[in-house]
This record gives structure tokens, C-alpha cells and sequence, in this order.
């Protein structure tokens, strides 16, 4: 599940190998902290803490998580917009940080573009359609047909306006000619809660979370928007199997750093978490979760993120959707 081009692993090998920094380089001489726009315990925090525990014996000081969750990751975004540009101050960001929300509210007091410099784009995780078992629906095909026969009457959940899951159903009800109410929530746990008891009908979420619920038995799923099949889910179809095509709402995380921040700063980084991809226990995870290993230089994490705004920016100009 792992997708890195040769010549980038070539050049992130040759930059820094397991047991040195590149000839000469001062950096890193103290401790670094990794800013998580999450709570402990979140999927991404886990994430983070997991890759975080792999770039000591790369750099050769430690790395402090420090979560910074709330205001649909603002907090922690402004705190590394404002951080000295010395490489000391890593933000963990997700989609929403850089994407959704920048789409949503041209207001933030931070610009994707301006305030920070991309340092490695790392994983994308998939989106997995994935229904209250009080839903009737046993195929997207009939989830679809039951919508259409029940015309605002179903609904969807999300972490909060704004967020790829409202993305991702604002997205399905455009694909399907469909209508769904939007119902967001502030915690994960209470849309699990009401996904059990048939309060909302669906979610399109990230596999971190809802992946051990649906293998448990307690969800369905219905699809998901990978090119292949998941072995985790040999059973579920992908979207475009299951009649929704080019359905691209994913969550995808990386790191970047305050806008000003050395090159050669910016490329330690960037081999370092190269490196850390490569990790057994961070390939296992992604193999489970159906997470694509990403990887990169920080010019293709530039490149990418605009690709994603657009595609955003375009979604809400159609949809009319809005982050309040």
C-alpha cells in the first residue's frame, strides 16, 4: 500500500542514512517539538507519535509531541505560523488544516501558502463509506436508491463543518443527485454512539477509526475510494466498483514548518521522515488501515497541496457548503 518513487528514495537515502545527518549540517542540536492539532489518543496522534518515535536515532535528539487540539486545528496552526523559523517547530497537519478549511473560510488567521513551508507529505488514508446497521441498505447501489426514495430524510455525520467527512458527503449527494442533512459533531466517540443506535445513517470516514468497528460487526461498509481493494476489507468493493466514480475525499496528513525555515533544515526533515515511513511497524499499520505510504520531496508536498485546495475550493463554490 505503499506508493514512492526510486528516485526519491534514492535521494532521501543519500541525504541521510540511519545512523548520521548529512556532512556538516549543525541541525538538529537540541530537542524538537511536533505540533498535533489533535487530542491524545486521536488516530492522527497516534500517527504521529508512532513516526515520532522513529526519528531519534535519525536525528539524534528527541522529539516532544505536543497536542495542540481545538478550533478545527487553528490553534495549533497559528502556534507554528508564529514559532521561529529554526526547524525546532514541526506542525503535524491534516487535510482539514491545509485544505477544507482554508476552501471554507478565506477569514483564517493563517495561509497555507504563506505561513509555512511543506517538509513531507506522508500518508493518505481512505475514505470508507460505512453505514448504521439499522440501515437497510446493503449496497451503495441501494443506499443510493434509498436516499432518492426518502429525499432529506437521511443523514450524515461528520467531525464538524468543514471537515473531509462533510467533504466527502457533500461530494456524494452532488455524484448521486442525491439529498442527506449534514449533522456534525465535536467528538468522534458520540458519532459512534449514534452510528450504533441508527441516530445518523452514515459516515465517510477515515479507516483508522472505523475500520476495527466494521470488522467487529458493529458498522457495514459499503465502499471505499482506493484503486484496489483493501485486505483488511476484501469484501467491500471501491467506489468505482460500487458505481461512484473518480470519489477522491481522503484524509492525508504530513508535516511543514514556519515560512522562512532554511533549506538545508527543510531537507533533514524531509529525509528523516522519508526514513521514518520505512519502518516495519509504520508499514504493517498502513498495510491494516489501507493507508498509502506517501513520501516525497517538500516541492512535491507544495505541488500536491495545491491540487487538493483546488479541488476543494472548487467543491465549495458548486456545493454552497459553508464551515458554520
Amino acid at each position: 500500500m505503499r506508493r514512492l518513487s526510486g528516485s526519491l528514495w534514492l535521494a532521501a537515502l543519500g541525504a541521510l542514512s540511519a545512523q548520521a545527518l548529512p556532512a556538516g549540517a549543525a541541525y538538529p542540536e537540541r530537542p524538537l517539538r511536533l505540533v498535533v492539532p489533535f487530542p491524545a489518543g486521536n488516530p492522527l496522534d497516534v500517527r504521529a507519535r508512532q513516526l515520532a518515535h522513529h526519528l531519534p536515532a535519525v536525528l539524534g535528539q528527541q522529539v516532544i509531541v505536543d497536542n495542540r487540539g481545538g478550533a478545527s486545528g487553528v490553534i495549533a496552526m497559528e502556534l507554528v505560523a508564529r514559532a521561529a523559523p529554526d526547524g525546532y517547530t514541526v506542525l503535524f497537519a491534516n487535510s482539514t488544516q491545509l485544505a477544507s478549511n482554508p476552501a471554507l473560510n478565506a477569514q483564517l488567521p493563517y495561509n497555507v501558502f504563506r505561513d509555512y513551508t511543506p517538509a513531507a507529505l506522508l500518508a493518505r488514508t481512505p475514505s470508507l463509506f460505512t453505514v448504521s446497521n439499522t440501515v437497510p441498505a446493503k449496497t451503495l447501489k441501494e443506499l443510493i436508491a434509498l436516499a432518492k426514495s426518502r429525499p432529506g430524510q437521511l443523514n450524515f455525520a461528520s467531525q464538524g463543518n468543514g471537515t473531509v467527512q462533510h467533504v466527502a458527503g457533500e461530494l456524494f449527494m452532488r455524484r448521486t443527485a442525491t439529498q442527506m442533512v449534514h449533522v456534525p459533531y465535536k467528538v468522534y466517540s458520540q458519532i459512534l454512539s449514534d452510528l450504533f443506535a441508527g441516530q445518523v445513517a452514515f459516515i465517510i470516514g477515515g479507516t483508522p477509526v472505523l475500520l476495527p468497528h466494521v470488522q467487529g460487526g458493529r458498522l457495514r461498509a459499503l465502499a471505499i475510494n482506493t484503486a484496489r481493494r483493501v485486505p483488511a476489507l476484501p469484501e467491500v468493493p471501491t467506489f468505482d466498483e460500487a458505481g461512484v466514480a473518480d470519489f477522491w475525499p481522503a484524509p492525508w496528513y504530513g508535516v511543514l514548518l514556519p515560512a522562512g525555515t532554511p533549506a538545508p533544515v527543510v531537507a533533514t526533515l524531509n529525509a528523516a521522515f522519508n526514513q521514518a515511513l520505512r519502518a516495519a511497524d509504520v508499514i504493517d499499520v498502513a498495510a491494516q488501515e489501507g493507508q498509502t505510504l506517501l513520501g516525497g520531496s517538500p516541492a512535491e508536498f507544495a505541488a500536491f497541496m495545491k491540487i487538493e485546495m483546488a479541488r476543494y475550493q472548487a467543491l465549495v463554490k458548486a456545493s454552497g457548503m459553508t464551515a458554520d
